[in-house]
């Protein structure tokens, strides 16, 4: 759905959701715009999401969703019980539909969440909470097509920068979004208008005057992690010195402890970088990811440089005999192997921290069967606590990305030397890397799918780190050329050039992939207005935030709830996607989407209503992707492009109203 949205920054924290929607919509009622297939069509907004600041009130805003979301799981289940009684009976779903979220009044959800609040003492004080909650400054805007491409929000941005066009003096600026809704960590939205408590403590306003508070949070987080960096390199030189250096022929206990306390540092390390990830205040979870990519990437691989370092610089001065020298690096090998069997303890263990979680789980159950009393629970909230401590967590890609690279970069460093050790260390990769495919696809894929995500921005990144394993092995070719014929220095210079060029030739594609999408990556959705892709997935750009629910189910009329679709009244979190009522297709299994052959024609179903009325409804042609073919890239934006389909039917996606004169022609799909 990132395809459909962009980022829109700049507002003052007093405007409201219908004031942008209105501002937006007449900033860009002239814009015209062309995609990649030709066709002209107009950037016609559904809606935005506005990013609340309610950093302060963070955990208060989720016990709200948690009470939200029990009583919608309780009430599911009373409702599937009726149908399964009277599944016979005319008119029950219209009457299950209607009783949907009469179980628990909205006060008793905030009563219930009030009692864990500290800042609260009844509803209303959660009530007014909810109602103070001001603009972050920073909106994600919904179009009706696909603007992701550079191109569309080059043009959107000049129409905002127009004198007419200001906000109150102020200038928009528009940006895209590298990742889906389920990729935002909405309490982050307003950095820059609060600071932490250690952080005012420590100051930082006093010492970086210049700089906004995002950035003051990412300088403390880079300097955090240098300076434990700093300090457990000084450790290691400290425990090589009484290790390596006092003793010429380390026995094996030495290099055992060695080995495992670098293990340990790099443990400690991430620990450091994750904490630090968290206090720079990231909106949007690729660039934490990236983040902590980045810097576990260079921490380990720092690490292992040094190790290795100081191993071959201890090992003494190379003997001038080549059977001398052979024998000398065979030695060199096995002990550099015995330190990476230690050093890489974490990629090993790391895998164990799923099944570990999964005992936790089970012991959590345990604890709630056996206190339950004490603990005073009704049986809809213990179910609740039960379900969520069984739930898989989320895989973090970041890690295997960083470990591929690592493991391929430490295995390319071992190809500078001569032995049997090599082979051993290679033979762990392999294993390792085995491993992990079998974890990743036929044990976490089985359990979610709803938690195992990447993004764009994570995926660029992770092929940009490739690039230092990448340029291990062309050193190692060099290296190896070199001993061969030491008087050929120009076949030295060619690789180091011709390695050079390479690199600098795919960081330049992947740079350009990552801003803007090509012809040949465009998807069959490209041509699908936004209201009928929501209904295919559980979550949408409405659902996934928790300030903008809560407020709308507690601070608008009931009326106001009932005319939006259902999905956009349940709030989207994961694991809960079985709690949205009216999904099209089953989220879990999704590999019939792109199947066009052996399916049964299944009717489209009815578009919901927008969250916000038309200036100029249109009318969709729409069929089922999985027995037609589909359209061309473009076709149907502009009323002119004729359909490829056979049997379509036109399916109206705005109100049933349609003032005189204001129907466009029809889109076809």
């Amino acid at each position: 759905m990132s395809d459909y949205a962009f980022l829109a920054s700049g507002f003052p924290p007093s405007a409201t959701e219908h004031e942008i929607t209105a501002y937006l919509r007449r900033s860009l009622c002239h814009l015209q715009l062309t995609d990649y297939g030709g066709s002209q069509w107009q950037p016609e907004i559904v809606g935005v999401s506005v990013g609340y600041d309610f950093a302060r009130h963070a955990e208060l805003i989720q016990r709200l969703v948690d009470e939200h979301l029990i009583d919608v799981a309780f009430t599911l289940e009373q409702r599937n019980r009726t149908d399964s009684d009277y599944s016979d009976s005319d008119g029950s779903s219209a009457s299950d539909s209607e009783s949907f979220y009469v179980s628990r009044s909205f006060a008793s959800q905030r009563a219930a969440a009030a009692e864990s609040s500290d800042g609260c003492q009844d509803s209303d004080d959660v009530l007014q909470v909810l109602q103070v909650l001001e603009n972050s400054g920073t909106v994600i805007v919904i179009c009706r097509w696909p603007c992701d491409f550079a191109e569309a929000l080059e043009h959107v941005q000049q129409q905002l920068d127009l004198d007419e066009n200001l906000w109150e003096g102020s200038r928009i600026t528009a940006s895209p979004i590298p990742c889906e809704p389920t990729s935002i960590n909405w309490a982050n939205f307003a950095v820059g208008l609060f600071q932490s408590q250690w952080q005012q403590r420590l100051g930082i306003r006093k010492w970086l005057t210049s700089c906004s508070t995002r950035q003051q949070r990412l300088l403390l987080a880079n300097a955090m992690i240098v300076g434990a960096f700093l300090s457990m390199l000084a450790f290691y030189t400290f425990l090589y010195q009484h290790v390596y250096a006092s003793i010429g022929s380390p026995d094996k206990l030495l290099v055992y402890v060695v080995t495992l306390s670098c293990a340990l540092g790099n443990v400690l390390l991430n620990q450091v970088v994750w904490f630090a990830s968290q206090q720079a205040g990231f909106r949007l979870k690729s660039s934490c990811d990236s983040f902590v990519l980045i810097w576990y990437t260079i921490v380990i691989l720092t690490n292992m440089c040094f190790n290795f370092l100081v191993i071959c610089l201890s090992a003494g001065e190379r003997p001038e005999n080549e059977f001398a020298t052979l024998e000398y690096e065979q030695q060199l090998a096995d002990r550099l192997v015995a330190f990476l069997r230690g050093s890489l303890l974490t990629y090993a263990v790391w895998p164990l921290y799923y099944p570990l979680k999964w005992v936790s789980g089970i012991l959590q159950l345990l604890y709630l069967h056996l206190f339950r009393d004490r603990l005073a629970l009704t049986d809809d909230r213990c179910k609740w606590k039960a379900e969520h401590a069984m739930e898989p967590p989320e895989w973090y890609m970041q890690y295997d990305y960083a470990g591929l690279t690592v493991l391929k970069t430490t295995s390319f460093m071992c190809l500078f030397l001569f032995g049997d050790g090599v082979q051993k260390l290679f033979t762990f990769d392999i294993l390792w890397v085995l491993c992990t495919y079998f974890l990743n696809k036929y044990i976490y894929l089985a359990l979610s799918k709803e938690t195992y995500y990447t993004n764009r921005m994570l995926d660029t990144t992770a092929l940009q780190s490739s690039s230092m394993a990448l340029g291990v092995l062309a050193a190692c070719v060099c290296h190896w050329g070199h001993r061969a014929n030491p008087h050929r220095s120009e076949y030295v210079i060619s690789v180091v050039l011709l390695s050079c060029l390479y690199l600098w030739a795919f960081d330049a594609i992947l740079r350009s992939a990552q801003d803007r999408r090509s012809q040949s990556e465009r998807v069959w959705y490209d041509s699908l207005p936004y209201e009928e892709i929501q209904r295919l997935y559980p979550f949408n750009w409405w659902n996934v935030n928790p300030a903008h629910m809560m407020r709308l189910l507690h601070l608008s009329p009931l009326s106001s709830h009932q005319s939006l679709p259902a999905h956009q009244r349940v709030v989207w979190q994961h694991g809960k996607s079985y709690l949205q009522p009216d999904l099209v297709l089953d989220f879990i299994n999704t590999e019939s989407r792109d199947n066009d052959e052996g399916e049964m024609e299944m009717e489209p179903p009815e578009p919901p209503e927008p969250p916000f009325p038309f200036p100029a409804p249109p009318t969709v042609t729409v069929t089922h992707p999985h027995t037609e073919p589909r359209p061309q890239l473009g076709s149907g934006r502009d009323g002119h492009a004729q359909s490829t389909w056979p049997a379509a039917r036109s399916v109206p996606t705005g109100p049933t109203q349609h003032h005189e004169g204001a129907l466009q022609p029809a889109r076809t799909i």
